[in-house]
């Protein structure tokens, strides 16, 4: 799906907590990342990019100016 689906209506999150991207653990929000990462990968983007992008979606989704941090 992280292929498939834009870019501008991704979004990435850790509420499975089973779903640990190394598996040996339980996840937690600090692991995000480890989506972004996949995310990037797969698509043949810059983490960067992918983090930035899936900020922009959040914000607006959430109606967050885009000047807050």
């Amino acid at each position: 799906m992280a292929k498939e689906i834009e870019l501008e209506k991704l979004f990435c999150e850790t509420d499975s907590p089973f779903m640990h991207p190394f598996r040996e653990k339980f996840n937690e929000p600090r692991f995000v990342v480890e989506g972004y990462k996949k995310v990037a990968e797969i698509r043949g983007l810059k983490l960067e990019e992918v983090e930035e992008r899936i900020e922009e979606n959040f914000k607006g989704l959430f109606k967050i100016p885009k000047n807050v941090k």
